[in-house]
């Protein structure tokens, strides 16, 4: 962190507490709002219609998955319409939701997880809307633009979209192509205009492709002649590595300012347009190695300029490693001049200034001339370069590909170390355009940047040149004549340094910027920690500002820690579940008056009832969905599922007549909805007798689920469904059929005892069971409601079981087993 940032020091000083309840509370007033509060995503979309200016339309915390909304709303320059999440980043958009903002006007969206599929954020002739503390994390299979801000299709005319902000928005993990912010326009002549785009976070943006994947796009060739007045800034880019743009700008007349560029291979580019101003941003390499791949050498780099009248000024390169295409200042020749050929080509770089920039470190330095191996032969023209820095210990400072045609040096400070020359052709300069000495920088450990002392040299700035420059880098006032390089020697305190984390994205906050003050704030990772059945660690992580308790209610789940202050990590372990039933505990973490609630969810011991299991030669069924055919249910893969609508049934068939004693079942989706169904058993197919009536499945697993019945003679297991609790449609991911094979009683003999030789008294029963005449090598059994769900498991004392501790009511199966012991069942009914 930069303490001495001095939007920083303001931040912490206007600190303060918005509610007390929720884990970002928004500071926006609501004087005179009419606040909603909306649980079914259904009812959103007609929720935000129908909504008036200065309305609140909040979305409970929760997971949505619903389809696209087209929205057509307007507020006023004095009373928006928000649409905002309880808290920041607790409402998560999943499948095809997403915003469709058609002709709207004054209008938020703020808060929100986005993971779904598609243009989460598309604004069709929209102005002044506003896309805040979002983070936008999409599921991406082809092709996605996340956020668009364009015309509307058939008004190329009209509906033009303009004065929009995006901000304070984290953006990450892109893999397809696509941008993560894409501008552009009405019809191919007119770009949105006066949009904004600060204080985001864009990071993990890859793989490399070719061509369309930068991180954000400004305006396209065909609009390229059309004014922009886009403005980029105080944004961080963290290894954006998808395409050699990292941000590509296609229009005129925007500003790209105050932003980092860190560990990201690529260029800031100004691809078309002209009158571009790039200004006051860092770019560093971070130690980054280029990217070797069988597709090419990518690298991090500095800008790349094509157009006329760009202005690039008081910008840091440090540690880049990129050349030709991606060199810290990058001066290309061009394939067409301004005013001929398709908008696609590479235009002339004309009267270009390049100023008051400091390049330290980096492998290579200016490039210019670089033709595309002969393929361009439009040299740089009327370039300036003015009042820079530039030092390195490789390589070239200023390397001629070809040569420009009237390029301008005025003032320059080079310093080659090391191997490094000034120039590889052993070219001269006046002292007045470049000279050789020491720019006497000096590190700043704070900044993490090398800073100008009261040696570095000045210069008068000739108004010829630029006319005016009021700040430098880190928002220095720079007078007239200044320091050389992008910063000012000056006693100020540093405004603007390098961007972290903690300066961008959802939780970070800028009162001398936009007026909006720090809120306290308490989140957590996830709502939910699932686990299978042995012991685990689980990791929580907690991002907040404040001190901070965790708890448990359940002794089978520990945490590392009690207490913390600021972020922080908890360790979360649970032993083993030896019960049959899952469970669930509850951690809650708290601090100044936020809480927020985490559930514990462990599987159920595998229940294991002997057995081994049987082998299915044939499968029938009475109907089946395309697709999803009765041969899935006994493939082996989870993944596939038998699909039938109505009262259908499923019959499988045995290599033999056996002794069947359970079934296991997954039903598709189990853990989310019951299903009702009843199994019946045959030994001709033609004969059947239930042995479990109709009932529902347990609800809580998508896996195997056991059961269990009374050992029965069979070659024919018919299993039929009713439909689930959702829909009347049966759904059957696998099934498997357990018992005793013909022959395994040969190896049972010695210690087989029947059901007839036990007498099970009383029953019904009230607390305890007795079993007469139980041979000794018995020794555990298992209790089962008559769905084969497991009431209780346990070792046998003797031929007495207590059950006064189970809770039933009517008929139940009592199961005992034994190593070597034929498993034998009796029913049992409680009193």
């Amino acid at each position: 962190m930069n303490k001495n940032k001095l939007w920083k020091t303001e931040l912490n000083s206007v600190k303060k507490l918005c509610a007390t309840i929720g884990f970002v509370i928004y500071c926006t007033s609501t004087f005179g709002q009419n606040v909603t509060t909306v649980s079914d995503i259904d009812e959103l979309k007609d929720i935000i219609n129908a909504a008036s200016p200065g309305d609140t339309i909040q979305i409970a915390d929760g997971t949505y998955d619903g389809n696209g909304m087209t929205i057509n709303v307007q507020g006023t320059d004095i009373a928006d319409i928000t649409v905002r999440a309880e808290s920041t980043g607790g409402v998560v958009f999943t499948g095809d939701t997403k915003f469709v903002l058609r002709t709207c006007a004054y209008l938020t969206i703020q808060g929100i997880t986005f993971t779904n599929s598609g243009t989460a954020i598309k604004l069709e002739g929209s102005n002044n809307i506003r896309i805040t503390r979002n983070i936008f994390r999409l599921t991406e299979e082809s092709s996605t633009k996340w956020v668009y801000i364009g015309g509307v299709w058939d008004q190329p005319t009209s509906s033009f979209s303009h004065h929009n902000r995006i901000d304070h928005n984290l953006f990450e993990n892109k893999v397809e192509v696509g941008h993560y912010i894409t501008i552009d326009g009405s019809g191919e002549t007119v770009q949105s205009q006066f949009d904004v785009i600060d204080h985001n976070h864009f990071r993990n943006n890859t793989p490399r492709a070719t061509n369309e994947k930068e991180s954000i796009r400004v305006g396209w060739s065909e609009m390229s002649e059309s004014s922009g007045f886009t403005t980029v800034e105080f944004n961080l880019f963290e290894e954006c590595n998808g395409d050699p743009e990292i941000v590509s700008l296609k229009s005129c007349d925007n500003i790209v300012r105050h932003n980092t560029f860190l560990k990201s291979e690529g260029t800031l580019s100004l691809r078309h347009g002209n009158r571009n101003r790039v200004e006051g941003n860092y770019f560093l390499g971070g130690g980054a190695a280029c990217s070797v791949t069988a597709e090419g050498i990518y690298c991090t780099g500095g800008i790349r300029v094509y157009g006329e009248d760009h202005v690039i000024v008081n910008n840091y390169f440090e540690g880049l490693k990129g050349q030709k295409w991606d060199a810290p200042i990058t001066l290309t020749e061009g394939d067409a001049e301004s005013g001929n050929g398709s908008l696609s080509k590479h235009f002339r770089i004309e009267r270009a200034l390049i100023a008051y920039n400091t390049l330290v470190n980096n492998d290579y330095g200016i490039e210019i001339g670089f033709d595309n191996n002969g393929k361009y032969s439009k040299p740089p023209r009327d370039v300036t370069m003015a009042y820079n820095i530039v030092t390195g210990s490789t390589n070239d400072l200023i390397y001629y590909h070809n040569e420009p045609d009237n390029m301008v040096w005025v003032n320059n400070i080079m310093q080659p170390t090391g191997t490094a020359m000034l120039t590889s052709d052993e070219r001269t300069f006046e002292s007045t355009e470049v000279s050789v000495e020491n720019p006497f920088l000096s590190y700043d450990d704070e900044t993490g940047t090398w800073r100008s002392t009261d040696q570095t040299p000045v210069a008068l700035r000739a108004s010829t040149i630029l006319d005016e420059l009021a700040e430098d880098i880190e928002g220095h006032s720079r007078p007239e004549t200044s320091t050389v390089g992008a910063d000012h020697y000056s006693l100020e305190s540093v405004r603007y340094a390098p961007l972290t984390s903690e300066d961008v994205g959802p939780h970070s906050f800028h009162p001398d910027y936009d007026g909006e003050s720090e809120v306290d704030y308490l989140l957590v990772s996830t709502n939910e920690i699932s686990t299978g059945t042995n012991a685990t660690v689980s990791s929580l992580d907690i991002n907040t500002n404040l001190e901070w308790t965790v708890s448990t209610d359940a002794t089978w789940v520990s945490l590392d820690v009690t207490s913390g202050t600021g972020s922080g990590s908890v360790s979360v372990s649970v032993t083993a579940n030896t019960d049959y039933m899952p469970r669930t505990a509850t951690i809650q973490v708290s601090g100044s008056g936020f809480s927020r609630d985490i559930t514990v969810v462990q599987a159920a011991a595998v229940l294991n009832l002997g057995g081994e299991k049987l082998n299915i030669v044939a499968v029938m069924a009475s109907a089946e969905q395309d697709g999803n055919g009765k041969e899935n249910a006994i493939d082996g893969d989870m993944d596939t599922r038998w699909s039938a609508e109505g009262e259908q049934h499923l019959t499988l068939e045995l290599d033999g007549v056996h002794e069947v004693s359970y079934v296991k079942i997954a039903f598709l989706n189990g853990d989310e909805r019951t299903t009702t169904y009843k199994v019946d058993l045959s030994e001709d197919n033609t004969t059947f007798v239930n042995l479990v009536a109709k009932t529902e499945s347990a609800g809580f697993t998508e896996d195997f689920e056991t059961i269990d019945f009374e050992d029965t003679i069979a070659k024919y297991i018919k299993l039929t469904g009713f439909g689930n609790s959702s829909s009347d449609w049966n759904s059957i991911s696998e099934i498997e059929v357990w018992g005793e094979a013909n022959g395994s009683q040969a190896t049972l003999s010695t210690k087989a005892q029947n059901r007839s030789d036990i007498v099970l008294y009383p029953n019904p029963v009230q607390s305890t069971i007795h079993l007469k005449g139980l041979m000794v090598h018995y020794q555990a059994y298992t209790l089962l409601d008559m769905t084969g769900r497991v009431l209780e498991h346990g070792e046998l004392q003797g031929n007495v079981i207590d059950v006064s501790g189970v809770s039933w009511s009517g008929m139940v199966m009592l199961k005992i087993s034994g190593l070597h012991a034929k498993p034998l069942s009796f029913t049992v009914i409680k009193q």
